[in-house]
């Protein structure tokens, strides 16, 4: 079935009446979130804002052409950003964004996600490819302990018969998705796409219970610590990379492995970006590469490029493609293509199909001869990328996953008392919420 009948079988979202119609309530909420994410900043550049101009209005100019095509994909986008919205006001802690979406800047004006796309160096294309039918994807991660009620407003909202659990091939609940419809559902089968149904994922993460329980009691503290917020926490803390850069990992999220004891110690990261490059290439098959990362981070290995032209997108991994963003990158660079023709030619060398994979590097290596790279240059890079394409992984869905993590290593390295206790209310070891004792201990 087309990609258009799983929009249009959203309900729709319901925008003010000062509003003509949804493009323009649309375009206002981008435009006030990029104001509030960047400008209204005290810190912001002057200098970046044509840049996040032109990105802005890339992405929306993308979105409102596929929306005019498949109609209600602005509703998909503001359904999520309104439970997303309504989750933050009622204080559920909800993830910085989870799969393709933080490449996008207009999830981040949205609030849908909390990471800058331009900081990160992310890839719209990997979120929405212009040259490929796709359904975007929206990894929605909150709080375990309050994903119930966040469930509960969406079915309030749109209806108990418009909102539903999903089955399994076996037909068994998957706790982390509903299906919202437009029209009253009676029954559900497996394969939604075949019906015209599109699901929402929400999952439940126990980390996020973990940094708020921290975080309410940082705030029993009192004094300078009454309002604390893990939101403002510096992205730089030393008393938190010198305790990762010790080993000392344990009941932090997804480093908590004596394998990642012994590599954070080798590595000793200094940045958010360094763990986002260490659980990059922290995979099977690139273990070599992480090894070589470190030697080049340490000084202790030389580094280069597949060509000088790289060095840039290449710098911050030492020469190593760790991810989809820079393989993109890497082929933009090389043959020219433009980032959504380059996805489409990832996709089509992991099919490892012997006639496609001949079809596309012939067609690479006479691009890249044609930007004055020689045969022999384009060949070379060609099967760097063949190489490393089934092993590398979307860098937006690890800059998540270690948002969180650095989040959680923070409070450890800061706030032990109240990270243990929080730590072990969340493990069950404890039926009670930890407090702070008359004595100012847990």
């Amino acid at each position: 079935m087309h990609i258009k009948n799983l929009f249009k079988n959203l309900p729709d979202f319901d925008i003010p009446k000062t509003f003509k119609n949804t493009n323009d309530y649309f375009g206002y909420l981008v435009a006030d979130g990029i104001y509030k994410r960047y400008v209204e900043k005290e810190d912001f550049p002057p200098d970046c804002w044509e840049e996040i101009k032109k990105r802005a209005e890339y992405e929306i100019d993308v979105i409102f052409k596929m929306n005019n095509s498949q109609a209600g994909l602005l509703n998909y986008f503001l359904i999520i950003a309104d439970y997303v919205d309504w989750a933050k006001f009622y204080n559920i802690p909800v993830g910085p964004g989870f799969g393709t979406a933080p490449g996008s800047i207009i999830a981040y004006a949205l609030g849908i996600t909390n990471i800058d796309p331009l900081k990160y160096n992310l890839l719209f294309e990997r979120f929405i490819n212009p040259e490929r039918t796709c359904v975007p994807d929206f990894d929605i991660v909150v709080s375990s302990e309050n994903r119930d009620k966040l469930i509960k407003y969406i079915k309030e909202k749109y209806g108990e018969d418009h909102v539903v659990h999903i089955g399994n091939y076996r037909d068994s609940l998957h706790p982390s998705s509903l299906v919202i419809s437009r029209l009253p559902l009676i029954d559900i089968v497996n394969h939604l796409k075949k019906i015209g149904l599109l699901k929402f994922d929400l999952i439940g993460l126990t980390a996020l219970d973990v940094i708020k329980d921290t975080e309410e009691l940082i705030c029993q503290r009192g004094g300078e610590y009454v309002d604390f917020s893990i939101e403002n926490i510096p992205e730089n803390d030393e008393a938190t990379f010198t305790m990762l850069g010790n080993g000392d990992n344990l009941d932090i999220f997804m480093l908590n492995s004596k394998r990642l004891q012994e590599i954070l110690k080798e590595a000793k990261p200094k940045t958010i970006q360094e763990l986002i490059t260490i659980m990059l290439l922290y995979r099977p098959g690139l273990l070599d590469n992480l090894f070589q990362y470190i030697a080049a981070k340490n000084g202790e290995a030389s580094v280069s490029y597949p060509d000088p032209e790289l060095e840039d997108v290449l710098k911050e991994t030492y020469g190593i493609i760790t991810c989809h963003e820079q393989f993109l990158q890497v082929v933009n660079i090389i043959a020219g293509y433009s980032y959504g023709k380059a996805d489409n030619f990832r996709r089509a060398l992991k099919k490892h199909n012997p006639k496609i994979i001949k079809k596309e590097r012939e067609a690479f290596i006479s691009c890249a001869v044609s930007r004055s790279y020689s045969n022999e240059k384009a060949k070379e890079i060609f099967d760097l990328l063949n190489n490393c394409v089934d092993f590398i992984f979307i860098k937006s869905h690890i800059t998540a996953y270690m948002l969180i993590t650095y989040q959680c290593a923070y409070l450890k390295a800061n706030f032990l008392d109240e990270f243990i206790g929080a730590v072990v209310y969340s493990e069950g070891e404890t039926s009670e919420k930890p407090g702070i004792l008359s004595n100012g201990n847990l």
